[in-house]
């Protein structure tokens, strides 16, 4: 052998890439050694891919290293084969490196171990390692043949897929010339290999082979063999694997058989064992028999497969339901009988047996066990308790979207596990894929079932396509390609896929009605192709679908119809893409969170201050899914009293209803239904907050019947009344409310005995189109006592479910007793009170102090709508508008006749007195009345004549045309317009929504404070219109809209600016106070969009909708308010105290004087510059704020006095603020100075006339 030559040099590998892999040689690299080497683990860089190695350095003082060396590096550079160590090359410090691709170790490690080791595999080893040296011995394409000289199992190394590679090639193997391979060759010395895997413990025979010669000889070869083994080879095969171990052992070498005839005979014997272990699928095996469940446990789980434990039927099965005693628990379980008499039933059976006792995966369904006893074919599995998508594909609100994009990745990834799971040795074809196959667990977790039609293959065959004279498949999902062919691949479960998709996304099953198109499939596809998916996509589920997910999702749904097999994606694509669908909807719907509920967040600290950190003193109660807390928390300013709900983590459902009742919590505003003040989803809390109703729930007094009198009861009944009328519809609201769980404790009760509806996390929200249709729920919430009895057989539910519940609490507050009572003959309220009703007998469980207090027409009412309520036939049960009005008329009469009682009472107190004072005791609450009413009466006919019509302002701006909008916005809009009988140029601003209460007090806040404020540079109000639906407020239109527009325009000259400025304090001085006038108002909304321009440059200050009126006793005092919103003119201090004062008009007004000076808004367009404009201020300096156009007008005098006034209404403490009087003067002043820098010339003081005019 020469030494190295040009020929290694690609071979080379520098020796520090080789310290750098393996750490220097360090010792937690280290692997193993020997006489002549040390073996090293490592990470190399190798062709621009970080692989894994095995760096063998060689002991460089033993005899004959060097050659050996070359040796093996002009071998393995040479010798190429999946069954060999892959060489990647060498360093002159004799150190060979190898692709380290025995991540499983050596054959030794696993020859004891029957599992990992199965005989099946062992033959495929067998074989690769046959492969290995058929091919060193000798190879066509090359001129040299290698004797091994040292095979053993520790030579024979393991991949991750369990395929043999061959090693050991250092030592003493031979190169030959090729012509010389059946030549033997002599060796001084001989080498051999003495291992512990080869030694038996037999002292007197202590190694294997001749164990085996001798026990092979004898046909005892059972003896030596591992029972697990035994048990699983098949006699042909172990024959042939036999024989051709025991020839190869043979003491003559020329009896001995070569490799090539090792090869054929080692594939034979693996293709016998194969034909077998596919004989045994089609057959009862020992392997199962630990899964036999006897046929009288099942009998008994199922009461002898009775009718009602019978849940549905096809060609192949009969399934029931039952609960079966499995390892020591009692499971629910469902059980499929399959028919006797169906073709191949036998071998579809132990097929599906065979493939769920292999099969553990978590969207797979679990296997409990099999009966083949009495020719019955049986299979168990664990019960999921929904049942199967198809029950629910047609509901978008209980399988929400998002709930269908995480059904369809679980679907998804139990299709990617059976069609390949590494280390698996098979692959699984379903072929019987549909919605009605797809189970869903308790947490609507998909699970995979029904394989009693799939086929069972080889890994290494899972891309190719399959033969069947019988083609298996369910209608309206089978693959066209399939049924055409007869030729099955897993492709064909990926259309099948493809139908399941198109039913989650249009809501309605494969199979449809019309019979132009009886298929969901081409009707999918072709509304796809068209863009018109809309139409056949539920109209709830497109709502709540994000376009982006939608497009994708549709997209993968089309592309697994795709009927060339080729073009369609594979099953881990569809994963990944299904994967991304879900994430992108998830974006989308936490940015709506965050957008919609984002001002309702309170911080986790801020709740634990209020509630003491959940301590034992705040707890008010607890229930099955919540804890509840009072506390104090500063809101809006304002420090209020909460109620604080700390719903359990570990609660079934927890997410849902927690979004669900904040969603619901948000969008209803009601007198009668509690207040949301926020909500907390902090380090994986679940917490809602609402105000506190300081009494209670109602069911604390229904037995009291002082505290809670008759009349009192009955305002409670109409408040609830109320309530649910609102929630069921309200125009224009596009959606409606069914409670599900009305019940005394949820009506929360106010200092002023006010009814409010709470516990909304069960609710159903519904398109306002459906509110008279019923919907199927597969789980029932109702709570004890209070149920409605066709919703618990039938499980349907409507608004009708919420009436008969309020039917029960009207009997409750009627009879001052709970719902559930102690009577164990009649558990219950609701059969009790209308038996009672019937006989005419309800005087007997009413409380005789209740009953004293009722007028007889008032209780016969009451008692009939409650009667009314609890009708067993839903149709006849009164809609809820009815329910309001009958309890409206019940309290009208009680209030009669106590308004009787009390005349007569105050009359005899007028006999008796002697002063002759006037006014029966009725008078007083009657005079109270009267004056409320005599003072709207006169506040609405003192504005009679700003009075305008509807149609009056729909004339003006041509039906709120388009072309006339000036801004949309929230409830509302802003419109041009011209009223025709005026000539007057108009901008009306209208509401939408004229129920929305703080739109509603906005309304009437502007109108009260513009209609009693007389101002020159206050806005014109022309008038108004309150009708049901709408409320508009019309002002005089100003030519040159508001000041804001102006603010970087050079066209405004700085006297100019200053003239706004001083008119704008006047206005503001004005309404703060005037002698004439009894009370004080602060603005409250000081901005330069407030302040409009008319064609002379007079400012007019307008935005008065949330402005604060007070006595002019009281007007430098603190008022509090929660309508201003934080924006970059509001007063700091109003976060930290919750009110305002003049000197936050003040500081805002400060805000607008920068505003002027710099020539820009206080608002920043560009975020990156911060809050705004004084935040930049802060950072920089004036003059690199200011325009310098603006900065060369201005008198040097004049700006100073200007900047000093705006930097001193801005100070941080309101004491340190100027009142608004002094800034007019400094104002004014400045604004003498710059009419005199202008005018040098004429000095006269026309312009202080001017100013003061």
């Amino acid at each position: 052998m020469s030494l190295p030559s040009n020929e290694f040099a690609h071979l080379k590998i520098p020796l520090e890439n080789i310290l750098s892999a393996t750490n220097n040689f360090a010792q937690q690299n280290f692997i193993g050694e020997n006489g002549f080497e040390q073996r090293y683990k490592g990470q190399l860089l190798w062709s621009g891919q970080l692989i894994d190695i095995i760096a063998r350095r060689l002991n460089k003082e033993w005899d004959g290293v060097e050659q050996l060396f070359w040796m093996e590096i002009s071998m393995l550079s040479s010798l190429k084969h999946k069954n060999l160590v892959s060489f990647v090359g060498f360093c002159d410090e004799k150190i060979i490196i190898y692709r380290d691709e025995t991540a499983r170790g050596a054959l030794i490690q696993y020859l004891s171990d029957p599992v990992l080791l199965t005989w099946v595999r062992r033959l495929e080893i067998s074989v690769g390692v046959a492969h290995a040296l058929s091919y060193i011995h000798y190879d066509e394409s090359r001129d040299f043949s290698v004797i091994h000289r040292q095979i053993h199992s520790a030579a024979v190394l393991f991949n991750d897929d369990w395929e043999p590679k061959l090693s050991c090639f250092f030592e003493r193997s031979m190169k030959i010339e090729a012509s010389q391979r059946h030549h033997s060759f002599h060796t001084n010395i001989p080498i051999h290999v003495e291992g512990k895997a080869v030694i038996n413990d037999d002292q007197d025979n202590n190694y294997l082979a001749a164990v085996a010669v001798t026990h092979y000889r004898e046909k005892r070869l059972n003896e030596i063999i591992d029972w697990d083994i035994w048990n699983q080879i098949d006699s042909q095969s172990f024959n042939i694997f036999a024989e051709t171990a025991y020839d190869c052992l043979n003491e003559e070498r020329s009896q001995r058989p070569n490799i090539d005839e090792i090869v054929s005979r080692l594939e034979k014997a693996l293709e016998l064992q194969l034909e077998h272990q596919n004989a045994i699928m089609s057959s009862p095996s020992k392997e199962f028999a630990h899964l036999r469940v006897p046929l009288e446990n099942i009998l008994s789980a199922t009461n002898n497969f009775a009718q009602q434990n019978f849940i549905g039927q096809n060609i192949i099965e009969q399934r029931y339901i039952g609960q079966l005693l499995w390892s020591g628990e009692l499971i629910e379980i469902d059980v499929r009988r399959l028919n006797k008499d169906l073709e191949n039933g036998e071998q579809q059976f132990w097929m599906e047996v065979s493939m769920l006792s292999s099969l553990k995966h978590k969207n797979v369904v679990s296997l409990v066990g099999f009966c083949d006893e009495n020719d019955e074919k049986i299979i168990i599995i664990r019960r999921e308790m929904k049942g199967s998508l198809s029950r629910y594909l047609s509901d978008p609100m209980v399988l929400t979207w998002v709930r269908r994009l995480e059904i369809s990745v679980g679907i998804a990834h139990a299709l990617s596990y059976i069609h390949y799971d590494e280390p698996r040795d098979f692959s699984v074809i379903h072929r019987h894929l549909c919605s009605a196959c797809v189970l869903l667990n308790d947490e609507w977790e998909p699970k995979l079932s029904d394989f009693v039609c799939s086929m069972m293959i080889k890994a290494s065959q899972r891309h190719h396509s399959f033969h069947t004279n019988k083609v298996k498949y369910v209608i309206g999902y089978g693959d066209p390609t399939y049924i055409e062919t007869k030729s099955v691949n897993h492709m064909s479960d990926i259309y099948s896929f493809g139908i399941v998709l198109f039913e989650l996304l249009c809501g309605r099953k494969s199979i449809i009605d019309s019979d132009s198109n009886k298929y969901l499939a081409p009707l999918a596809a072709t509304h796809y192709k068209e863009k018109r998916l809309d139409e056949v996509i539920d109209w709830e589920l497109w709502n709540q679908i994000d376009s982006q997910s939608l497009n994708m999702f549709a997209e993968i749904a089309y592309d697994c119809l795709n009927e060339d097999r080729l073009e369609c994606p594979n099953i881990d694509e569809i994963v990944t893409r299904l994967e991304k669908v879900l994430e992108l909807q998830l974006e989308h719907q936490n940015e709506i969170m965050s957008k919609e509920f984002a001002h309702l967040r309170v911080p986790l600290e801020n709740i634990l201050s209020a509630t003491n950190n959940f301590s034992q003193q705040n707890v008010l109660g607890e229930s099955g899914f919540a804890k509840a807390y009072k506390g104090q928390l500063l809101w809006s300013g304002e420090l209020i009293k909460i109620d604080v709900r700390k719903w359990k983590k570990e609660w079934d459902g927890v997410e849902q209803q927690f979004w669900t009742e904040i969603l619901m919590l948000s969008s209803l505003k009601h007198k009668n239904v509690v207040s949301l003040v926020g909500f907390c989803d902090d380090n994986d809390e679940k917490i809602i907050i609402t105000k506190c109703e300081t009494r209670g729930s109602l069911n604390r007094y229904l037995s009291d019947p002082m505290l809670l009198t008759w009349v009192r009861r009955l305002e409670i009944s109409v408040g609830v009344a109320h309530a649910l009328s609102y929630i069921h519809y309200e125009e224009p609201r596009d959606f409606s409310v069914i409670h599900r769980r009305i019940h005394s404790d949820i009506v929360l009760i106010n200092d002023d005995w006010e009814p409010k509806l709470s516990d909304f996390q069960c609710s159903m929200k519904i398109k306002a189109s459906q509110r008279h249709h019923s919907f199927h729920i597969n789980t029932l919430v109702n709570v004890k006592g209070y149920g409605d009895p066709t919703y618990i057989e039938t499980k349907s539910v409507n608004h009708k479910s919420d009436i008969y519940s309020f039917g029960i609490v009207l009997f409750e507050l009627l009879c001052g007793r709970e719902s559930v009572i102690d009577d164990q003959d009649n558990k219950y309220l609701g059969p009790m009170a209308i038996f009672h009703y019937k006989k005419e007998i309800l005087d007997e469980i009413i409380d005789p102090i209740l009953w004293k207090q009722m007028d007889p027409q008032s209780f016969n009412v009451f008692a009939k709508i409650a009667y009314d309520c609890l009708n067993e036939e839903r149709s006849r049960r009164p809609d809820i508008s009815e329910v309001v009005t009958r309890l409206e008329n019940a309290l009208k009469l009680q209030m009669r006749r106590q308004n009787v009682e009390n005349s007569i009472v105050a009359a005899k107190v007028e006999d008796k007195s002697s002063d002759h004072h006037k006014g029966p005791l009725t008078s007083i609450s009657t005079h109270v009345e009267s004056h409320v009413t005599k003072k709207t009466k006169s506040f609405l006919k003192d504005l009679s004549h700003l009075k305008l019509s509807f149609q009056d302002i729909a004339s003006a701006t041509n039906n709120f045309a388009q072309e006339n909008i000036i801004k949309e916005l929230r409830f509302g809009l802003i419109c041009n317009g011209r009223l025709w009988h005026t000539k007057l140029d108009i901008v009306a601003k209208g509401l939408y929504f004229a129920y929305i209460k703080d739109e509603s007090k906005k309304f009437w806040t502007e109108i009260s404070m513009l209609s009693s404020l007389k101002h020159k540079n206050l806005v014109s109000l022309i008038g108004f219109c309150d009708t049901e639906r709408s409320k508009i407020i019309v002002y005089k239109k100003e030519a040159n809209e508001s000041l804001k527009k102006y603010l970087s325009d050079q066209t405004l000259t700085w006297i100019q600016r200053l003239k706004i400025c001083v008119g704008v304090a006047k206005t503001l001085s004005y309404i703060h106070y005037d002698p004439g006038r009894d009370f004080s108002v602060i603005h409250c909304n000081v901005r330069s969009s407030k302040i409009l321009l008319d064609d002379e440059w007079e400012p007019k200050l307008s935005g008065f909708e949330l402005s604060l009126k007070n006595t002019v006793a009281r007007r430098l005092r603190l008022l509090l308010t929660r309508d201003i919103i934080k924006n970059e003119y509001l007063d700091p201090k109003y976060e930290k105290t919750g009110g305002v004062t003049h000197k936050s008009d003040v500081y805002s007004f400060g805000v607008v004087l920068f505003e002027v000076l710099c020539g820009r808004s206080a608002v920043f367009p560009d975020e990156a510059l911060g809050d705004g404009l004084l935040s930049q201020l802060a950072k920089s300096h004036l003059d690199d704020m200011m325009d310098p156009h603006l900065r060369k007008q201005m008198d040097p005098e004049a700006f100073k006095i200007f900047l000093d006034t705006a930097y001193w209404c801005i100070k941080e403490d309101r004491a340190d603020r100027p009142y608004i009087d002094q800034v007019v003067k400094r104002l004014e002043r400045a604004l003498e100075l710059q009419w005199k820098h202008e005018n040098p010339v004429n000095r006269t003081p026309s312009i202080q006339l001017k100013v003061h005019n």
